[in-house]
């Protein structure tokens, strides 16, 4: 007889304005719907709760199944159905999509989901693994072939059809008889030579690891393993994996040891032992939450015992941390394999046909190509949206021979930027913290630092048991990432990490060290002029809890490697006090931004209307202009004269049409990305396109000087210390910048996107010059003999063209392609979107001379290059002081164009001084609902007053009788507040 077993089917659907109360309404379909798909359904509970503003209903289906309805007052319809296995019922995926369709169509629904039904119970019981980021596999068990509880664990060998056996230990999947290839990655095969070395294995009971490291010549292998029940059942089940390894503990070059590995490193080190190679094949590295502290010391303690042993220049290989993501750099294209290729196909992709199996028996691996695009777009949502890692492999030399090439957290994208994010560049903060927790009334101290801003910020605060004031920290600078020392974090310091969705990474004790941060610090900060260059007489060194979270962060980040950060930061203290205090439970629910999850689904929303506060204001033109905005609706002002002073400016834009459009569509539009060009020179990775990009921007900057000051209106004053006066200075300090670039670059040639010094630079540059322009009038005379030939316009309907790589050729769009058929005069190069590249004879002569020369020519400029990189080097703080004030005046332009475009324009608020006690809003709208499609929204008035006596009015709100959701009242003042 069958093991009983059940499908459990997830779906969701999304509808627009629904009232809990009406739930009703929507009963009928899904009622139909059951009986057509599953048999007759019957309710039999029902639960309102209008406090919490949901309500669920309960069916059983036919006689043993089960669905429940959950509609929430957001719209939002969550669907579950429970088919019991005797029911004899198909209700598979497809049946499942179908159901979710009509369902969708009956509702009205917005969007809708269906999951691949779940099934539990049954014969094998367990079909579903749990990755180490908490992500369910299902696999194709059909027999279980051990499931047997040791003295340390539970141990499980499941038969697949796909990857054979899998090994299974409390319930994390460690080894199939398919996935070799994590054996040869743990030990980096092909990269490090064994031979003749002494290797410690701590852990390793599949043998798997022990079997292939003999086979490359070991002078010594030690293992040590404490569950000997392991060993057995794979010496048993996992053979192709194991092969021999296990069936004897001593052999001629190696030795397995029953015991905990603890213990016999004590006894290594007390021996003297000494390994060239050292495995933690022992357990996932853990990365963060409550759950998983013990394993984090267990590792500590691992490792720290492990280097004891460990000799001068060896290594310690262990497990690859489920949240870092490994990309394999092919020239033209990606490569993501195992775990990392099958969550692009379903997270990415949102398909399992792009995994493509590479290699051969049981070196078959899952494997996803990704071009250009999609990685720059994958790496980003890791980055960005995720808070994972990523490392980027490149090849060295041999076929299988590669190495890390680059590196990025959240936090630090210092080496990634230029790569992933393109043209568009960083308009996010991508800031790290670290703190450390005193002994003494709960004292934090914070250190912050964005290494693309090149600013540290420190703060030490006594704070609650709950850690309002940390919060409140992370709220106001928002980090990507944060660094702790390990074993010294409360439970409170970690819940708020967990609330607000960091990825939280945890340092070594004596990587806190206040005593290294001044040292640091010498060498790292730029001193003002005529300041003492000693960190050590900064009131801020004072901070002793933050100094050390500073001296961890310049260790994780690896700032004292590279000596282009040294003069380049600053340090300074940050004030919590001059912002108004926002935990992160009010700044989600005020929907201030997009965090974490939400990202996705707020960009994935079908509407164009805003659905946050960011979205909503981001009128900005500049990458600067958006982070810098980020940064301001995080931050709220509590100083009254720096709010009338934003105000001002804002109300100046909103009343003059012309400087409004001028300074946005004109100006900023066109300015670059100074921040991310004056990293490029501080790296010594700029080249001569990114001075020519300084270039356009620094020409531009006069006339947009120019424009403000031609403005009269009644804040005319308030300018010029704002923005005028700021962009003069920049415009003076950077002037000699700008005739420099324009004195050596050819800028006619910038101009057609060729990037070179001018000819007059140095004699033979001249010569060459001469021989380019000679090919170029020669490749202009084959253009027009090309033309007349095929009988298309010279210039237009076929045009001469050139680069870098190829050289000259001709184009045709790929209407005026068939004049090319069947025509041996003319070779195609290639075809694409824009249309047909070909050469003929003429044009190819012409190429060869072009390229050679063209080619000494960037050899021979190249000492010109390297000294105008190094002269544009010296102006980093000048380019950086120009983009933050570029930044004020697209952020407050910004205000002003969202304020324009509103359906009713946004008013100017009238300030009243602090303790004042009264707010009075008129006609108040909800500022992201009133732009969503098709909604209708009522305006309504609230007054907060605080009477002499009646406390209770301070908190009074009384929404208008047209108002039909008021429980969300409340949230719709806050937002507009």
């Amino acid at each position: 007889m069958e093991a009983p077993s059940q499908s459990t089917v997830l779906m969701e659907f999304q509808t627009d304005d629904c009232k809990i109360n009406e739930i009703d309404t929507f009963l009928p379909a899904i009622v139909e719907l059951l009986e057509k798909y599953a048999g007759r359904c019957k309710e039999i509970y029902r639960k309102m709760a209008n406090d919490a503003g949901i309500c669920s209903v309960l069916f059983v289906v036919c006689e043993n199944s089960f669905a429940s309805v959950q509609l929430k007052s957001s719209g939002l319809l969550l669907l579950n159905i429970d088919i019991a296995s005797e029911e004899r019922v198909r209700f598979d995926y497809q049946i499942s999509k179908k159901f979710e369709k009509e369902l969708k169509e009956k509702l009205s629904a917005s969007k809708s989901a269906a999951l691949v039904p779940i099934r539990r119970g049954g014969a094998y019981g367990q079909r579903y693994l749990i990755t180490s980021d908490e992500r369910i596999i299902e696999y194709d068990v059909d027999s279980v072939v051990v499931d047997h509880q040791s003295q340390f664990q539970r141990i499980q060998i499941f038969h697949t059809l796909n990857y054979g056996n899998i090994l299974v230990l409390d319930e994390n999947q460690n080894l199939a008889e398919s996935d070799l290839i994590y054996t040869e990655t743990l030990m980096q095969r092909g990269k490090i030579d064994y031979k003749d070395k002494n290797v410690l294995i701590l852990g390793g009971g599949d043998g798997a690891l022990l079997n292939e490291l003999l086979k490359e010549s070991p002078k010594f292998v030690t293992m040590v393993e404490i569950d000997e029940d392991v060993m057995r059942f794979c010496r048993q089940h996992l053979r192709s994996c194991c092969e021999t390894a296990l069936d004897s503990y001593k052999g001629p070059n190696h030795n397995i040891i029953i015991n905990n590995c603890l213990v016999e490193l004590d006894q290594f080190q007390a021996n003297g032992d000494q390994f060239d190679v050292i495995f933690g094949d022992l357990t996932e590295i853990p990365l963060a939450g409550e759950p998983q502290d013990k394993e984090w010391q267990f590792f500590e303690t691992i490792l720290d015992k492990s280097l004891r042993v460990l000799k001068p220049g060896g290594y310690f290989l262990t497990h690859k941390p489920a949240t870092t993501f490994r990309f394999f750099d092919r020239g033209d294209f990606f490569t993501l394999h195992g775990q990392d290729a099958v969550f692009a196909s379903k997270d990415y992709f949102k398909t399992h046909s792009i995994i493509k199996m590479l290699g051969f028996g049981a070196k078959k691996l899952e494997s996803v190509a990704l071009n250009k695009t999609h990685f720059e777009n994958f790496a980003r949502d890791l980055l960005v949206v995720k808070h994972y890692c990523l490392e980027i492999y490149t090849q060295n030399g041999g076929k299988n021979d590669w190495e890390v090439q680059y590196q990025a957290s959240p936090g630090n994208l210092t080496q990634v930027e230029d790569l992933i994010f393109g043209t568009s560049g960083l308009t996010t903060t991508a800031g790290i913290l670290a703190f450390k927790i005193g002994q003494e009334n709960n004292t934090v101290g914070c250190c912050y630092v964005d290494t693309n801003d090149r600013k540290f910020l420190v703060a030490q605060f006594s704070d609650t048991e709950s850690f309002s004031n940390l919060e409140s920290f992370i709220v106001q600078l928002s980090p990507k990432e944060v660094l702790m020392a390990a074993g010294d974090v409360h439970d409170g310091a970690r819940t708020v990490m967990n609330r607000y969705g960091l990825l939280v990474n945890e340092g070594k004790k004596a990587d806190f060290a206040a005593a290294e941060a001044t040292r640091n610090l010498n060498r790292l900060l730029r001193f003002k002029k005529g300041q003492q260059e000693n960190a050590a007489a900064l009131p801020e060194v004072e901070l002793t809890h933050s100094m050390a979270s500073l001296a961890a962060l310049v260790k994780y980040l690896s700032l004292m490697s590279d000596e282009s950060n040294f003069g380049q930061f600053t340090l300074s203290s940050f004030d919590l006090t001059q912002y108004v205090r926002l935990d992160s439970a009010a700044a989600a629910a005020l929907h201030l931004s997009a965090y974490g999850a939400d990202v996705t689904s707020i960009n994935s929303a079908k509407s164009g209307a805003p659905r946050t506060i960011s979205a909503l204001l981001n009128k900005c033109r500049t990458s600067g202009g958006q982070r810098l905005l980020s940064q301001w609706i995080k931050q709220p002002l509590t100083d009254k004269s720096k709010i009338e002073e934003r105000l001002d400016v804002v109300e100046t834009f909103v009343s003059d049409v012309h400087l409004r459009q001028t300074v946005t569509e004109d100006h900023l539009r066109r300015m670059p990305d100074f921040q991310r060009l004056s990293k490029k020179l501080q790296k010594a990775k700029a080249n001569l396109q990114d001075c020519y990009k300084i270039y356009l921007g620094l020409s531009r900057l006069p006339m947009l000087i120019d424009c403000l000051l031609q403005h009269d209106g009644p804040h005319s004053a308030i300018l010029l210390p704002v923005l005028i006066q700021p962009l003069r200075n920049a415009e003076g300090k950077l002037s000699k910048l700008k005739d420099m670039i324009e004195t050596t670059i050819d800028l006619r040639k910038a101009e057609l996107g060729e990037f070179i010094i001018k000819s007059d630079f140095d004699e033979r540059l001249g010569e060459l010059k001469l021989e380019i322009d000679e090919c170029e009038a020669q490749a202009e005379s084959a253009l027009s003999e090309a033309a007349s030939d095929l009988k298309l316009a010279s210039s237009k309907t076929i045009k001469l063209e050139s680069n870098g790589q190829i050289g000259y050729f001709f184009r045709v769009t790929l209407k005026d392609e068939k004049v090319l058929r069947n025509n041996r005069n003319y070779r195609m190069i290639d075809t694409n979107k824009s249309g047909v590249r070909f050469r003929n004879t003429g044009i190819e002569d012409v190429n060869e001379t072009y390229l050679k020369a063209r080619r000494e020519y960037e050899q021979q400029q190249q000492s010109v290059v390297k000294e105008v990189m190094g002269v544009a080097a010296g102006y980093i703080d000048s380019l950086q002081y120009l983009n933050d004030h570029l930044s004020i005046l697209d952020v407050l332009t910004s205000f002003a164009v969202a304020t324009i475009n509103a359906p009713i324009p946004y008013v100017r608020p009238q300030m009243l001084e602090k303790g004042t006690g009264s707010v009075e809003l008129i006609q108040a709208r909800h500022p992201c609902m009133e732009l969503q499609d098709g909604v209708n929204f009522i305006p309504n008035d609230a007054v907060f007053k605080k009477g002499p006596n009646a406390i209770d009015d301070r908190h009074k709100i009384t929404p208008s009788p047209e108002s039909h959701s008021n429980f969300k009242y409340p949230i719709r003042i806050s937002r507009i507040l």
